[in-house]
């Protein structure tokens, strides 16, 4: 009786040392937000829920993308707890399911009661000991919109226009040229209302205007050097936009058409043979 008690033990020890292992195969986290953007001086409130989370144990963390401001819950099986916050600042709870240790979702809250510019940025939600994080959450309402000319041709001079849209401005925006170059074309610095020319040569020219948009000019276009993907960025934010050479559509036209006579030619000439083979 003794020894089909210890056998049914070690079982039950051996069945929840499974159950524990198991359980983290599979967790997920996902942060989501009070609002699509934050504001400065605002309210905001973030929910980190994490899934596949029985029998789930390990710290909850809200990081922000400069690694300043977080917060930290502990969930241990059943019991949850808050660890570390800034009281004057943000307020933090342990949500649904926390209490639960069968629970499979849980959620943790986290709230700013005054945002901040700097908090204006990317946060996510992250379990260090099962190296979980979840997808970065923007609360800055930047949007870049590139766009390039028509064709254009050599030696014409051509534009591309990069808008921007936000309520607390970038600091810099920066234009990357095509053909897989890391150096920057132009540099616009914001607050200054300015932009320059990084070894342009004179080959380029740029202006930022009072209603967020920067023009680059191509003074003189070469298919070579400026046709293909340009880039206007700003920190993790971008956008591009395809600059086609007029010549180069050309060619690729011409090349279709031959090949398309070509195409032509032989049709007739089987089908003439097949009608001469008829006949005979």
């Amino acid at each position: 009786m003794a020894r089909r008690r210890l056998i049914l033990s070690v079982t039950v020890v051996i069945s929840t040392c499974l159950v524990a292992v198991t359980s983290d195969i599979g967790i997920s986290a996902e942060l989501t937000g009070s609002s699509a953007v934050g504001h400065e001086g605002g309210f905001y409130n973030f929910t980190c829920t994490v899934r596949n989370a029985a029998v789930f144990t390990d710290l909850i963390k809200f990081n922000r993308n400069d690694g300043c401001r977080g917060v930290t819950l502990y969930q241990n099986f059943a019991g949850c707890m808050e660890v570390l916050y800034s009281p004057k600042t943000n307020g933090i709870r342990c949500g649904s399911g926390t209490n639960k240790v069968s629970a499979q979702t849980k959620q943790y809250h986290m709230w700013i009661h005054s945002l901040t510019k700097k908090d204006l940025t990317l946060w996510w939600c992250y379990l260090p000991a099962l190296g979980v994080r979840s997808n970065s959450l923007d609360l800055s309402d930047l949007k870049i919109i590139v766009n390039c000319s028509d064709e254009a041709s050599t030696g014409q001079t051509t534009h591309l226009t990069c808008m921007f849209t936000a309520e607390v401005k970038p600091i810099v925006i920066v234009l990357y040229p095509p053909n897989g170059q890391t150096q920057e074309i132009v540099s616009c610095d914001i607050e200054a209302k300015t932009c320059r020319a990084v070894s342009s040569q004179g080959f380029y020219s740029a202006e930022l205007t009072t209603d967020n948009k920067i023009t680059l000019t191509i003074h003189s276009f070469d298919s070579e050097r400026d046709a293909g993907i340009w880039t206007c960025t700003s920190g993790t934010k971008g956008d591009t936009c395809y600059m086609s050479s007029l010549g180069v559509v050309s060619c690729l036209l011409s090349n279709t058409s031959i090949m398309l006579q070509f195409a032509a030619i032989s049709c007739v000439m089987i089908v003439t043979k097949n009608q001469l083979c008829g006949t005979f």
